[in-house]
Order: structure tokens, then C-alpha cells, then sequence
């Protein structure tokens, strides 16, 4: 991770269950998901065992709220067409900001 970036990991005890994290990006680092400086990345991950439990919602929301807390506009993704966390991502704010031909470009913002 980078010293700016942005994350929040979840656990059931002792036992990881997945992790979010935002960065900061610009149009030369040739990541899928930019859309612009303003928005951060978002990449999320969740054990294979625990989806479709919350655990992707909750660490979702809770990258959201601190990436408020630290002045951050809002966040972008790529998600492949066919993937579940599209819905996921759709019923959490996410607007589609171009579809391509095996992913789609994701955003999130107040505004």
C-alpha cells in the first residue's frame, strides 16, 4: 500500500474475511477503473467462503464513510459484466460511466 492510501479490513475473530481499499490514481498508472484525479480506486476483496453474507456491503460502506472522513470525493471501479458484485456495487450508489466490452466503469460520489 501506498502512504495515502485508504482501507479498512474485516475479520470474524481472528479469521480474515476480506478488505477495501481506495487510491489515489491518474490516467498514466493504466488502471481499469480510473475515471478521474478526483476519485479513487476502489478494490475489494472478499474470502470466497464469506460472500454473499454482507461482508462485501459492509466493507464497502465502511471504505465509503472513511473516505469522507478524509475529504476524498468519491471512487471509481471496473467490474467484469457477468460479476455478482455489480449488483452489489449498483445498489451501494455506483453509476455506470461506460460500458465496455468485458467490464464496466463504475462511479460513486455525494454529488
Amino acid at each position: 500500500m501506498r502512504v495515502d492510501d485508504v482501507g479498512v479490513v474485516l475479520f470474524t475473530g481472528i479469521e480474515f474475511v476480506g478488505g477495501a481499499y481506495a487510491r489515489r490514481v491518474g490516467p498514466a498508472d493504466g488502471t481499469y477503473g480510473y475515471v478521474s484525479s478526483e476519485l479513487w480506486e476502489l478494490t475489494i476483496g472478499i474470502e470466497h467462503s464469506r460472500r454473499r453474507q454482507g461482508i462485501g456491503r459492509l466493507a464497502l460502506e465502511s471504505l465509503k464513510a472513511t473516505t469522507l472522513q478524509r475529504g476524498i470525493e468519491g471512487l471509481s471501479l471496473s467490474v467484469e459484466r457477468d460479476n455478482p458484485a455489480r449488483t452489489l456495487y449498483t445498489a451501494s450508489g455506483f453509476r455506470v460511466v461506460e460500458e465496455r466490452e468485458s467490464n464496466v466503469l463504475m462511479s460513486w460520489t455525494l454529488r
